[in-house]
């Protein structure tokens, strides 16, 4: 598994996660439960996407400076 596929499969997770909830609260008509379960995954989703968007800029620049370090290809200080 790649690094940049982790935010996708713990996303899908969250999702799979409130399913069975989202669908207790609905058959059982509470749907202010419904509403804060929803609200909860939506958080959930939107905190693991930016820390992720963060954390894949920093790991590029990251690999940008070492590869600009390094030199050209073939070239050894």
């Amino acid at each position: 598994m790649r690094w940049e596929r982790l935010p996708l499969n713990i996303g899908i997770g969250i999702c799979m996660g409130m399913v069975p909830l989202l669908a207790y609260s609905y058959s059982a008509k509470n749907r202010e439960r419904m509403d804060e379960v929803f609200r909860f995954g939506r958080l959930a989703g939107l905190g693991i996407g930016i820390i992720s968007l963060q954390s894949l800029s920093r790991m590029r620049s990251m690999q940008e400076y070492e590869s600009r370090r390094a030199g050209p290809p073939g070239f050894r200080a």
